[in-house]
């Protein structure tokens, strides 16, 4: 298509035409058939191709688009044939600072770059400046660039480095590109934080035992957009605590250690336990930090009542259990420290983890012994690794000292003697004396008069020797020997004396002399005293010579010693011989006795 000489004016019309006849910020340029044509426009934007049949204003249609490439430059052809009308170009101009991007993103510790030269060859040297809208957040480098004639349209590279910050926070920056006289061009950049929020804690594990506690430090990783709450708990609060419960970080205090205490709990086992300790935030990651709990406990065997009494022959309990329950069986033997006093039943108890602390009973009996002392015996509940438990017992001695003689009945004369042996019935403490006596010394004596036991030798038989004595009467005694000591029942010897006396009739004179006008006398009395009246009859065995008077005579247990008088009288015969008659003295089972009487003849 031939253009006219109207079109071209038209053209230049166009291509002079200030800005705002160009319809904003875009350009317009008429298109030839048939023939390429180059129109430098922004780069990356698009141009768009119109039609018109009339060249009006208002006639201008949109025929096509075409992209800008990346130099700014678009190439394009109208078809020489089955086309009809004019075509022009409009687009955006190209400006005068041209940057290869408007937006880049980069991370806080990294970097970026984009490109920069100017739109159209300056008449000078022309300085383009660079500045960050925030350079704690991005700086750009460097901070100018020089164009000259000659290298105005290369490209020069402008790197724009992410700063570390103490936030976790995303930013926006703008870059601006500048030059007296120009119109600035910005880029826009984001900042991607590298930094994560979270919890951070000063150490990842703490050891502390039942009764004792540690600390461990919290803080943020990166400072919170706002105030953030730390929830802090423990997986086991039977095992180990942790407190505060919560944590308070600003935006000031982020990064300054909090101080969590972690307290362990004493329990009834003998296990460490391990115990979670938990931070967490919403929209945060948790933390842990693993607490170990040494147990301190050590496992022991206790006993209650952890004393009692009993007799010798009593018994009394107690029960064992363990303090603390164990992992597995244990096995509690039982023993005395002094079995002759006191033997404990069973000799073993067995104990689960489930019936550790449930008390199981103990029966201690009391053992009786040879001495008379009180016992002190300790029953012991031992285990392999445990504290033993122990119960005191105190044996209470049932026994009584007591004498003991053997033989315990005699049989002695009055003049003879006999022997006894004497101990006693337990060990004492200390040396005993026993103190002997008799019941009637006028029957039967004892000696020694005292004796004396120690602790050794108690058991043996100590002799006592018991003597008849002489006495008055014709009677048999019996006598009581005893042995006694303080605090002792008294051992006693039954003895009996076998009286050696026998009766008799005693006179003043065994013979006597008297004329047959006379008279004389003698006298009587027992010889014993006797167990009840004794008569003694008196007679004469001539009583033609000699009577006697009076004839019979009685003795009682009182007077049987003293003499009674018996006269005898002589009788007068016809013839002048002397008589000798008998005067004789007679009692029933004695023997008789008499008196020989000579009566001299008077005539």
């Amino acid at each position: 298509m031939k253009v006219p000489p109207a079109f071209l004016l038209l053209l230049l019309l166009l291509l002079a035409a200030p800005a705002s006849a160009q319809q904003g910020p875009k350009i317009t340029s008429f298109l030839k058939t048939g023939e390429l044509t180059c129109i430098q426009l922004e780069p990356g934007s698009t141009a768009t191709i119109e039609r018109s049949s009339s060249l009006a204003p208002a006639s201008w249609t949109d025929w096509t688009s075409l992209p800008v490439d990346p130099d700014g430059v678009i190439q394009a052809t109208v078809p020489v044939s089955g086309v009809r009308g004019f075509f022009r170009v409009r687009g955006t101009p190209m400006p005068s600072i041209v940057v290869t991007v408007t937006s880049l993103g980069i991370n806080e510790a990294g970097s970026g770059t984009f490109g920069v030269r100017l739109g159209y060859q300056p008449a000078a040297t022309t300085t383009v400046t660079l500045g960050s809208s925030d350079t704690s957040s991005a700086t750009a480098s460097p901070s100018s660039l020089t164009f000259t004639t000659a290298n105005w349209n290369i490209l020069q590279t402008v790197t724009i480095n992410g700063v570390a910050d103490a936030d976790a926070t995303n930013e926006s920056v703008t870059v601006t590109v500048s030059s007296t006289g120009l119109t600035s061009r910005t880029v826009d950049v984001t900042v991607t934080d590298d930094d994560v929020l979270g919890i951070e804690t000063s150490t990842a594990s703490v050891t502390l035992g039942e009764a004792g506690s540690t600390t461990f430090g919290v803080r943020l990783t990166a400072q919170p957009p706002a105030t953030t709450t730390v929830t802090v708990g423990s997986s086991d609060t039977s095992a180990a605590t942790a407190s505060p419960s919560s944590l308070t970080f600003t935006t000031t205090n982020w990064a300054t250690l909090q101080t969590v205490t972690v307290n362990g709990v004493a329990d009834e086992d003998l296990l460490n336990e391990s115990v979670t300790i938990t931070l967490s935030s919403a929209g945060l990651g948790s933390q842990t930090v693993t607490a170990t709990v040494t147990d301190d406990d050590t496992q022991a065997l206790i006993t209650s009542p952890t004393s009692i009494t009993i007799s010798e022959a009593g018994s009394g309990t107690s029960g064992v259990r363990l303090a603390f329950q164990p992992s597995s069986n244990v096995t509690v033997s039982l023993g005395s420290s002094d079995t002759t006093a006191a033997t404990v039943s069973p000799s073993i108890l067995t104990f689960t983890p489930a019936n550790y602390a449930t008390p199981q009973t103990i029966t201690v009996n009391g053992v009786a012994d040879i001495d008379l002392l009180n016992e002190s015996v300790t029953i012991t509940a031992s285990a392999p690794g445990a504290t033993s438990g122990t119960v005191n017992v105190t044996v209470t001695d049932d026994d009584t000292q007591s004498v003991i003689i053997s033989p315990t009945s005699i049989t002695i004369s009055e003049a003879g003697s006999g022997t006894s042996g004497v101990r006693l019935a337990f060990q004492p403490s200390s040396n005993v004396t026993v103190s002997l006596g008799s019941s009637d010394t006028g029957a039967a004596t004892v000696s020694p008069p005292t004796l004396t036991f120690t602790p050794v030798n108690y058991a043996t038989p100590q002799t006592i020797t018991v003597s008849g004595v002489a006495d008055i009467d014709l009677l048999n005694e019996s006598v009581t020997i005893t042995a006694s000591a303080p605090g002792a029942t008294s051992g006693t010897v039954g003895v009996t004396v076998t009286d050696d006396d026998v009766q008799d009739i005693l006179t003043s004179s065994p013979s006597l002399t008297i004329g047959e006008a006379g008279s004389g006398t003698f006298t009587v009395r027992l010889a014993f005293q006797p167990a009840a009246n004794v008569t003694v009859n008196v007679g004469s065995s001539d009583t033609g010579a000699a009577t006697v008077s009076p004839t019979s005579l009685t003795f009682t247990p009182a007077n049987y010693a003293i003499s009674q008088t018996v006269t005898v009288n002589g009788v007068n015969d016809p013839d002048l011989l002397n008589e000798s008659p008998t005067v004789s003295l007679t009692a029933s089972g004695l023997t008789t006795r008499s008196v020989a009487v000579t009566v001299l003849d008077d005539d």
